[in-house]
């Protein structure tokens, strides 16, 4: 029998399930995990169920400076997960995103930052999170000196008050990580002391093959994260690029919290439109039952 599906099958980038690749099977046993804590079905679809789902996706400059097609497809795509209940996502991190025109679907809101020759934006969900209040809950900046930029902000779960701290990053290439992860752990322990909150999501294309040079352990241990030892993330799936056809495990949704991380890709089967470096993108669903418990903020 086929497993649950995460999102309808008419959306863009969808894929027929593959039984047996490293993705689907982490997948599947992520689903197996919330079915047996009780917290499937309708129940799953927010945080207040047990589960946070998030994107990471970099489709590339050249998307947008050298196809419209490309551009016109990736909007799309991007509009659709966003607006898709059933899919529910919580968070998305856009990576060379380079429309400053786009306007995500209502109930997202972005917060961008961009550099001379790059740009971020996190997306959230703001029907289920709102912005920590908290003076030095927000940080933004460039791991490298105008380069590589990232967005921090604490938020807490308008459902049940869990807080989190989450991280969109672009990370340099690795002869640059030695300052790049100094810079970014040195901002990321900021706003963690400033929201007094411990629990980090970090969703990043990070540059580093998992496979070869950089588990997610190691890298958020780089970053100096508190519970560093408890670490789930995606899996080691080829999401870059298609230049080099798909040879890097780069793209990342990584947590210090939680049970288990499911990942799901999108754009397994190469789009006809897509051009330049363009990344598949990556959906990590983190398994966290005590979600449903935690009532620390409450919000009026």
């Amino acid at each position: 029998s086929s497993r649950p599906a995460l999102r309808p099958t008419s959306l863009p980038g969808r894929a027929p399930p593959r039984a047996k690749s490293m993705a689907t099977r982490g997948a599947f046993a992520a689903l197996v995990l919330l079915s047996q804590l009780g917290v499937w079905g309708s129940a799953a679809q927010g945080v207040a169920g047990g589960r946070l789902r998030t994107l990471q996706w970099n489709p590339h400059w050249q998307c947008f400076e050298n196809s419209a097609d490309c551009k016109a497809h990736v909007e799309r795509a991007l509009t659709g997960y966003l607006s898709d209940a059933e899919l529910g996502l919580d968070f998305a991190n856009l990576i060379e995103f380079s429309d400053g025109s786009f306007s995500p679907p209502a109930g997202w809101v972005a917060l961008p930052y961009a550099t001379p020759g790059d740009n971020i934006a996190l997306y959230f969900n703001s029907r289920k999170w709102a912005r920590s209040p908290n003076n030095g809950s927000y940080a933004t900046g460039c791991m490298i000196i105008g380069d590589r930029p990232f967005v921090i902000q604490a938020f807490d779960s308008i459902a049940t008050g869990f807080s989190v701290v989450v991280v969109g990053a672009h990370f340099p290439h690795p002869d640059d990580y030695p300052g790049a992860v100094l810079t970014l752990g040195a901002a990321l322990k900021s706003v963690l002391d400033a929201a007094g909150v411990d629990d980090i999501l970090l969703i990043a294309d990070t540059n580093l093959d998992a496979s070869v040079n950089g588990t997610n352990k190691g890298l958020m241990q780089m970053l100096e994260v508190p519970m560093a030892a408890h670490i789930v993330g995606t899996a080691a799936v080829n999401t870059c690029c298609l230049n080099d056809g798909f040879s890097y495990a780069s793209d990342r949704v990584i947590a210090n919290f939680g049970q288990a991380m499911a990942t799901d890709v999108l754009f397994e089967q190469t789009p006809v439109w897509a051009v330049g470096e363009f990344h598949r993108a990556v959906i990590g669903t983190l398994i966290v039952p005590e979600m449903s418990l935690r009532r620390d903020i409450v919000h009026v």
